[in-house]
Order: structure tokens, then sequence, then C-alpha cells
């Protein structure tokens, strides 16, 4: 047995999905082929005439060369596969991923209103009620805050992606200062990370960073096993995991070796300048509990949770083709309350698939790629309990033992 937190070696799959799909299956099988050797991953190229909603970036400036594959893929030399799909179904995603320039703002509009109406309802509680009555209101106004300081993250995410306004250049603008900034996320950090390495690199267990944070985790390698996944959403909550997460978030998104000195310089101004103001206005203390708890508590476990929820364990056992490699998960009206999410979050492997189209019109997306075959039968997660109930079904039940060993997962119907 592999110890805490080993890692797997570069290139090497303890355990690959091979994927079953047609009208007689219904099925995705899990069976341990053996090691993926690096140079059989595929590259990401943008299909011919989609360039404009796909986002591929190189190492170097950020775009990839447009190529065309043969049969059911289009690969090249270091990424993964991607699954290609009929002219016309790239037709109609190609019209249904135009953005505009009023739901990005209404979103952002949106959670800044919620977050103003928790720390009024936070501080009026403190000001006119009990200490014993305060305080329930208090912590709930820090889950909700959190969910919220999540779902700016997510503004900034979608502006990175260009699929956040049709004005691109006031998008964003918007993304960073009223999404990644309060939540001290940088653009061009964000960007360089997220889209150079995560989407550019999905799946490289040495360049992905989602992929090294499940590493990190002790989630990956001879350590993939349902008795890793309880140990880590047990401890979840815990110092150490919250620790982790804080310190993946530095690395990549906040202290992000990509951002641009210039804005790296902005952003310590604004920041200053905000705390020069709480402490000489004297409301330092209602930023502390109202603003840094949240950002190292709440957001910290809701988004720890959720990304595991994008991509566990395809990531590590799927082909690399890129249709397998993420998760479609289905969160009701009230989960999505809950956490501060917007209707279309849920939908990553849509995200992956398409990056530049805007989260309001994945849902639609999603039922467009519904007319591929291999699409329609990808299981996806129903609920927050739902989704990790069929994310743990499909591990195996102990550590190292997944040779020779398959495990079926049942596909909604047809």
């Amino acid at each position: 047995m592999a110890e805490a937190g080993a890692r797997r070696p570069v290139g090497r799959s303890p355990c690959q999905l091979q994927v079953e799909v047609g009208p007689l299956t219904g099925y995705l099988s899990v069976e341990n082929t053996g090691p993926v050797p690096v140079a059989e991953r595929g590259r990401r190229p943008d299909p011919a005439g989609v360039a404009d909603i796909l986002e591929w970036p190189s190492l170097s400036d950020g775009t990839a060369s447009a190529s065309q594959g043969e049969g059911n893929t289009v690969a090249s030399a270091d990424r993964a596969e991607r699954h290609r799909f009929s002219p016309e179904i790239l037709a109609a995603v190609r019209a249904a991923s135009r953005p505009d320039n009023w739901h990005g703002p209404l979103e952002v509009v949106e959670h800044w209103l919620w977050i103003a109406a928790w720390c009024t309802a936070s501080v009026l509680a403190f000001q006119q009620a009990p200490l014993w009555a305060a305080i329930p209101v208090y912590v709930v106004a820090v889950f909700f805050i959190g969910g919220r300081q999540r779902a700016l993250a997510g503004v900034l995410h979608m502006a990175t992606h260009r699929a956040f306004m049709a004005n691109r250049r006031v998008g964003s603008v918007i993304g960073a200062l009223f999404g990644g900034y309060p939540v001290l996320q940088s653009f061009t950090g964000y960007r360089a990370s997220h889209l150079g390495e995560h989407h550019g690199r999905l799946g490289d267990p040495e360049r992905d960073p989602d992929y090294k944070q499940y590493q990190d985790n002790a989630l990956c390698g001879d350590n993939l096993s349902r008795a890793a996944l309880r140990r880590y959403m047990w401890s979840v909550l815990s110092p150490r995991a919250t620790a982790s997460y804080i310190l993946y978030l530095l690395r990549h998104r906040i202290v992000a070796k990509g951002e641009r000195t210039s804005e790296r310089w902005l952003r310590v101004a604004l920041i200053a300048a905000v705390l020069a103001w709480a402490v000489f206005g004297g409301w330092w203390i209602w930023l502390l509990l109202l603003w840094f708890v949240p950002m190292v508590t709440t957001q910290v476990w809701i988004g720890a949770v959720a990304e595991l929820m994008e991509h566990f364990p395809l990531i590590e056992t799927a082909p690399r083709v890129d249709i397998f490699m993420s998760w479609n998960r289905v969160y009701g009206l009230g989960t999505r309350f809950l956490f501060g999410e917007k209707d279309g979050e849920g939908f990553h492997l849509v995200h992956h698939l398409f990056p530049r189209t805007p989260m309001w019109r994945l849902r639609e997306v999603d039922a467009i790629l519904q007319r591929d075959p291999v699409y329609a039968e990808l299981p996806r997660l129903d609920g927050v309990l739902g989704g990790m109930g069929r994310i743990y079904r499909s591990l195996p039940s102990t550590e190292g033992g997944t040779a020779g060993k398959v495990l079926t997962t049942p596909m909604p119907e047809m």
C-alpha cells in the first residue's frame, strides 16, 4: 500500500476506463488496462470552424493551431484526444454559444446583493439582538457569504475564458474588479494557470493543477479507493484539508506564477486601500468576520467538494479523451441557492468541451450535445449526495486492489 499522498509516476494510470457505448450496452465499464504512456496522450487542437467558441491554449500564446482528425476523435502529440461531434451539432453549439452584455453583469449584481443582505442581517443581529440569537445568524451568514464568494470566483473564471460578456474588454474589467479581486484572485494569474495548465493539460499528472490537488490529497495512484475518498470527505472541514485547498488557491489563483507584474501591483494597491479604509473607518472587525472568515472556511469547503465533483476520479481513470474526463452534475434550485451557484455551473463537461460558451447557455448546449449517442449515454452526478454516491460506487473497495477488476456504473435510460 502506498503512503498517503503518494503520486503516481508521470504518464501512468493504475486503472483506465474501457468505455462501451451503443444501443446495447447502457453501462460505463471500468477495467484495469495498465499504464498509459505519455506519448499516447493526445493534444487538444481546435476543430476547424469553431475556434471562436473553443479555447485550448498553448504554453506560449494561449492558442492552438486548428486541425482535423479522422474517425471519432481528434488528437495530436501530448494532450488528450478530442471527441469529434458531427458538423450539425457543432453548428448548433456555435449558434447557442453567443454571449450577450447583460447576463454577466446581472449575475454580479445578484451575488453582491445577497452578500450585502447577509452582512446587514448579521450586523443588525449583533446590534439589536442578544448574543445567543446573533451568533446563529452570523454562522448562517458565513455559510451563505462563502458560497457567494465562490460564485464571484466563478465570475472571474468565465471572464478569463472570454465568456462573461460579448464586450470582452468590459467583461474582463468587471470580472476582475467585482469577481476576482474581492476574493484576492488574479485575472492574468488565473488565466495562465487555468487555461494553460488545467484546460490545456487536462489529465497531466505533472501539469494539471486540479489533478495535482487530487494527488496532494492522497486520492490518486495506489490510494485510489473508497477508503481514500471516505478519509478525504471526513477531513474536508479539518484545518489540514482547509490549508491544503487554500495553498492550492494561493499557488494557482492568488499568487500565480503567470500573473503580470502590473496587475499584481494594482491588486496590492486596491487591497491596501480597502484595508486602510476599514481600519481608519472603524469597520475592520466586520471585514474580518464577514469577509475573511467565510473566505478561509465555507468558501474553501464548498469549493473543495464542488471541484472534487468536476473530474474525480475520471481525470485519472478515464481514457484520455475529453468527453470522458469531466462530469456534468445537476443541482436543484434549493441546492444551487445554498451553495450560491447559478444554473449552468454544474455542466462542467460541457464547459470543458466548449470553454467559450457562457455559463447561462451551458444547459442549452447540453441539450444539443444529447444528439450525440456517446455523449447521451454518459452518466452524470445528480445532487450532492447522489453525485458523491455515484463517485464512491465507481471506486475500488480497497487501495491498490483494482487489477483485473471490472466495475460497472449504470447509465441513464436513453
